[in-house]
Parts: C-alpha cells; structure tokens; sequence
C-alpha cells in the first residue's frame, strides 16, 4: 500500500486577515474586486483567506448574479468585537 502526502495549506499572512476583516467592518459589505484593489492582494490569496474567515463566521461572501465578483459582509461575532480587538480574532 502506498501512502501519499496531502499538499500542506499554507498559512496566510495574519496582516492580510486583519485588513480585510478591517475593511468589511469599516464598511460593512465590500465588493471582492474592491478588497484585492484597495489591499493589493492576488484574487485567488484574497479568496483563500475569506474562506478560513467565513470557516470562523466573520464574514459571509454571496456571488453576484452575472458577475464574476462577491460582496463581502460582516457577521455579527465580527460586529460585536471593538475595532481594536478585531486583532485577538486572527491572533488567537
């Protein structure tokens, strides 16, 4: 029998994170093209870390009909942290 290693995730940056969790709380719903824009992220980085973000129900991402865009909103467990402790959600 063979045994295989899976591809490690790879962890993404704790900074890139904290901007987009940041951004959607300053504006509540933010287009994903305005994120990768305002915070130079690469799309497919950008999808990556809203997945492990909605995986933690801070934020929710529903596609945009006819577009190749979501919208990207906050949950209320991110709402119902202060702006400076948004941190302590990503570090720890």
């Amino acid at each position: 029998m063979s045994v295989y290693e899976l591809p490690r995730r790879t962890a993404h940056d704790p900074e890139d994170k904290l901007a987009i969790l940041e951004t959607v709380l300053r504006y509540d719903s933010v287009r994903l093209s305005t994120l990768t824009e305002t915070l130079s992220l690469d799309t497919t980085d950008a999808s990556d870390v809203l997945l492990e973000l909605r995986d933690a129900d801070l934020v929710s991402a529903c596609p945009l009909d006819g577009e190749d865009d979501s919208i990207v909103s906050s949950l209320p467990r991110l709402r119902n942290h202060e702006r400076t402790k948004v941190h302590r959600l990503i570090y720890n």
